[in-house]
């Protein structure tokens, strides 16, 4: 997608953004061999893998938010079509046609749309200054605000001179799409948005803000008295109500807001947020990535949804305040669902990927991936209001970090507890993590008294290298029922259907950027796990990856469904397994992972030592597996690749060699050697290496990648 370099400058004319243009690919690497299971490769040769290019998540999505439409016509026989050009206007124009555009964004806020105009800025053009919309359309006719020409979407930039850019006031049935808005200012002094959408004296009703690239913004964290929302409601996208507009569930200050396929990324404060008395809010298929603050806030809403988002990188800036990628809360029958949160970097408070807040009831986190989050994958929070009815279910958390579950309960009658009305479900959640934690899930201010607060049924709890992770009280303020728990010491949850076996998952750990990544956490067909859960009533009818949920038979533990998954015959064995090794513990399962991570930028070194010796790296499979290949891959100074090594499988507890170094030239960079063989049946392999390679005066050993197969392999 292309982008500018904004002129951030006070202008009294508009300006051409000429040849002042950059273009920024925001992509993530990983390293994805194409394999052909024709193998004609030689023992040992050499072949280097070619980095790829993958998207940032959910393609739909990205397609989406990068679509550019233009709004050349009209259709609605209604309205009118006023053109704006930064070039060639004139605001003693009427701005009804192409050759007669107005000019300045104060002309273009002056007008008194009529319901089913359109106001249409050129593309390529650049404005400084504040849009103000205060007129309203109808249901049938609404104005449009949009974009007509060639080349990269019209720019209103507020140039940190204003508080919002782009400003929808007590006005309906209004439509702002494709265009690129921008507020920023290197002084932060005031409270700034891009794209405001303000309730002062009457009801907002139907606004649609659609394919616009907002960026650059700046705010303060602190609350300007005007206004009744708190830091969290300063943000590129803001939808809240002026002070003293009250509601409740039958009177709202707006309904029917839509927030679709938006880009907002590089602001200081919060991505998307709404405030202050909403009913049916949706806010679907957007981009939000490196943002201070939250990513998406749904707050004060009633029968809303965030689905198809993306949100990553937020909660970075260092003042303190607590923030979540996604959440909601005051809310009532409200969905977070489909939607990728990852690398929320608030690590003083929260910094989870999902978060269900005070005062929220019949609330749904369904069918979303967490992952690599620094506080965990969801918050609970149930302090002072009224709050119980929320669900959470068929979610996969990977690699979040820190706890799965922060849950706070009541600490004092100030919360209207009903025992008939639990505050969280929580069932069919898979939840995997590598990294270090401290609890498994985390009970904050819990009073005994209420006693349980909810059930924990049908989950995977798969811990690697924290056994200890603790459970904070929750055996006591939780129902637990058929979950399974392994690396992780359960002793104290009173789980009488637990399961405590490898759950068996096809590959663990190997979920990627994008939905559709988790394949890895289907159950194979050797699972314990499959059709050993409670029945759940109401369950929600599917499963994460679409697979039919039965209320009559028992079903499965986890995200997953189906009758079990079978691995194909090119599946890399490695995948998502966690090594042991002669150097490391399984405590550093964080940096042991890195060897099956399929990036060759990262390596895994053993310890340094001042004499030659033997180091190895072990791979223990879930079963009995066919083997017949090896790939090993050097780290991108190979000069610590071992000089003399062997490949062994276990036969009845002896390593027996199946491929060796002997005649294989080292590599001289990121390069992969490919070791085919004759079958053999084990369920454990390892690399050992006889003879390490000396580098500043210390012997040590380093990988980046070890991959195995059930069929011979090459690397095209």
């Amino acid at each position: 997608m292309k982008k500018r370099v904004i002129p951030y400058i006070i202008s009294a004319l508009a300006v051409t953004v000429g040849a002042v243009m950059i273009i920024i690919s925001v992509m993530f690497e990983f390293i994805v061999p194409n394999k052909n299971t024709d193998s004609d490769v030689k023992n040992g040769e050499i072949v280097e893998i070619k980095e790829t290019e993958e998207l940032e998540g959910n393609s739909d999505t990205v397609k989406k938010v990068d679509d550019m439409v233009n709004d050349d016509t009209n259709n609605d026989p209604a309205g009118k079509v006023y053109y704006v050009d930064a070039v060639n206007g004139n605001d003693k124009n009427d701005g009804l046609s192409k050759q007669r555009p107005l000019l300045s964004l104060y002309r273009v806020s002056s007008l008194k749309l009529k319901p089913g105009d359109h106001v249409l800025f050129k593309r390529n053009c650049v404005w400084n200054g504040q849009l103000i919309i205060e007129s309203s359309g109808t249901k049938e006719h609404p104005i449009v605000i949009g974009m007509y020409g060639e080349g990269l979407k019209p720019l209103i930039n507020g140039c940190g001179e204003v508080q919002s850019t782009v400003l929808i006031m007590d006005s309906s049935n209004v439509t702002v799409r494709n265009l690129e808005i921008t507020n920023y200012r290197s002084e932060v002094t005031d409270y700034r948005t891009c794209i405001n959408v303000l309730s002062r004296k009457k009801k907002i009703e139907n606004i649609k803000i659609q394919n616009n690239y907002v960026h650059s913004g700046s705010n303060l964290y602190k609350m300007p008295k005007a206004y009744m929302a708190g830091f969290h409601a300063f943000a590129g996208i803001a939808v809240y109500a002026e002070q003293g507009k009250q509601w409740d569930n039958e009177t709202f200050n707006f309904e029917n807001i839509y927030i679709e396929n938006n880009r907002v990324e590089r602001v200081n404060g919060t991505g998307i947020a709404t405030y202050h008395g909403l009913k049916n809010v949706q806010i679907r298929n957007n981009i939000i990535n490196n943002v201070t603050g939250d990513g998406i806030i749904l707050g004060h809403c009633a029968d809303s949804v965030a689905e198809y988002n993306i949100v990553y990188t937020s909660g970075f800036g260092g003042i303190g305040n607590p923030h979540v990628n996604i959440w909601t809360y005051v809310a009532t029958n409200t969905v977070l669902q489909y939607n990728e949160s990852y690398d929320c970097q608030s690590s003083v408070q929260d910094g989870q990927g999902f978060d269900v807040d005070d005062a929220c009831v019949n609330c749904t986190v369904q069918y979303n991936y967490s992952h690599d989050n620094v506080g965990g994958f969801f918050l609970g929070c149930a302090y002072y209001n009224q709050y119980y009815g929320n669900v959470v279910r068929y979610n996969i958390s990977q690699n979040d970090k820190k706890r799965s579950f922060f849950m706070t309960c009541p600490s004092s009658k100030t919360l209207k507890y009903d025992p008939d009305k639990p505050l969280y479900e929580v069932y069919n959640n898979t939840v995997y993590t590598n990294q270090p934690m401290s609890d498994v899930i985390y009970n904050d201010l819990f009073n005994i008294k209420y006693q349980k607060y909810g059930s924990f049924k049908n989950n995977i709890f798969y811990v690697v290298g924290s056994p200890n992770a603790g459970w904070g009280e929750s055996d006591i303020a939780f129902e637990f029922s058929n979950n399974c728990y392994y690396g992780i010491d359960s002793d104290v949850i009173s789980d009488s259907s637990k399961i405590t076996e490898n759950p068996m998952l096809l590959a663990a750990g190997t979920g990627k950027v994008g939905l559709s990544t988790c394949g890895g956490y289907q159950l194979t067909k050797k699972s314990p796990c499959l059709n050993s859960g409670a029945l759940i009533k109401n369950n929600g009818g599917a499963d994460y990856f679409g697979n039919k949920v039965s209320g009559t038979s028992a079903p499965n533990i986890g995200a997953y469904s189906g009758g079990g998954a079978e691995r194909s015959s090119d599946m890399n064995l490695t995948a998502g397994v966690i090594p042991s090794t002669s150097f490391g513990s399984m405590s550093h399962t964080a940096t042991l992972a890195k060897l099956t991570d399929e990036k060759v930028t990262t390596a895994v070194s053993s310890k340094q030592r001042k004499s030659n010796g033997k180091e190895w790296v072990e791979f223990e499979f879930q079963e009995t597996v066919p083997l017949k290949c090896v790939w090993l891959t050097a780290a991108p100074d190979p000069a610590n690749f071992p000089i003399s090594y062997k490949i062994q499988v276990d036969k009845n507890g002896k390593w027996v060699t199946v491929a060796d170094s002997k005649g294989v030239k080292r590599p001289s960079g990121s390069e992969t050697l490919v070791f085919n063989f004759g079958e053999v049946k084990t369920g454990k392999m390892r690399i050992i290496a006889d003879e390490l390679a000396r580098k500043d005066g210390k012997y040590f050993m380093e990988l980046a990648e070890i991959a195995a197969f059930s069929v011979p392999m090459k690397i095209d």
